[in-house]
């Protein structure tokens, strides 16, 4: 009896590291995701201002 309420604390214990782990991962992959947004938009405007057919300066 004690050893199975042991093992459901620390099974409990072990879901909630991971539910927690998760959300970090979630966190990573949104600053990810925002940081490709980013670079493509940098991208456009580096190609736009290049572009020799309409000069922007």
């Amino acid at each position: 009896m004690v050893t199975q309420i042991k093992a459901e604390y620390f099974n409990r214990k072990r879901n909630q590291q991971k539910e927690s782990l998760g959300f970090i991962n979630d966190f990573i992959e949104w600053i990810r995701s925002c940081f490709d947004f980013l670079m493509v938009g940098l991208l456009l405007t580096l190609l736009l201002s290049i572009n020799p057919v309409n000069p922007v300066l």
